[in-house]
């Protein structure tokens, strides 16, 4: 019974070594730390843009309601600012984009009826001023960025999946349709400015998750395939 014991333990002890052997470590960088809560109710689909070096973030739904407040996170002093409510109707799954020192706001979804209203805040006067309509469809769950002074606004859902993109330019107020994105038609992508090129990623169409990454350079006005 002894030696039957014996041999039954030898692969357990074979097995930890060979567990022992493929173990690998990975090095990562950055650190996440807590920060202060938003001082606004807990809400999801809401919006958020920066504004020299001052981060916003609004609208969205609670869970009963469709909002409209606006806060201001101040990353020193590690706590939030209430700012002066969003004016258009309150809503869901907007966009938002910061151009040429102000942020800009609009699109989305109120519950009822999809939006097509864009709104520009100034935060040295901390107010409102409503601009010409998105020039696309009224949707939601789109994408936006902002670049070298202009928006971008593209993709989402007006009753059908979308893949076009505009072009918004604050100094004369104008939307303007540049090339489609290159990806397929989606909803509730993501969308991120990294050293002045707008980058699209994951989404949903018709369905099917998406996870194809996409670089826009405003500069040539084309979009490339990044690895997925």
């Amino acid at each position: 019974m002894k030696i039957i014991k014996a041999l039954q333990f030898l692969p357990v002890v074979a097995l930890g070594f060979m567990s022992c052997k493929t173990t690998t470590t990975s090095t990562v960088t950055g650190n996440w730390v807590t920060k202060s809560d938003l001082d606004g109710v807990a809400r999801s689909e809401a919006v958020s843009f920066v504004v020299n070096d001052s981060a916003y973030i609004g609208t969205g739904y609670d869970g009963n309601l469709r909002l409209s407040d606006i806060w201001e996170y101040n990353a020193g002093g590690n706590y939030w600012i209430q700012k002066a409510d969003f004016p258009g109707t309150p809503r869901s799954s907007a966009i938002a984009f910061d151009a040429a020192g102000k942020g800009y706001l609009g699109t989305g979804y109120d519950g009822v009826n999809k939006l097509n209203d864009m709104w520009e805040y100034d935060p040295a006067s901390n107010t409102w001023t409503q601009k010409n309509n998105f020039g696309g469809t009224a949707r939601y769950d789109a994408v936006a960025f902002g670049i070298n002074g202009k928006g971008y606004v593209g993709t989402g859902f007006d009753g059908s999946y979308l893949k076009d993109f505009w072009q918004y330019d604050p100094t004369s107020d104008t939307w303007n349709e540049i090339y489609g994105f290159g990806g397929a038609k989606r909803m509730g992508a993501i969308a991120f400015v990294y050293n002045n090129k707008g980058y699209v990623v994951t989404g949903i169409n018709n369905g099917t998750e998406e996870n194809d990454f996409w670089s826009f350079d405003p500069s040539s006005g084309n979009w490339t395939q990044l690895r997925s």
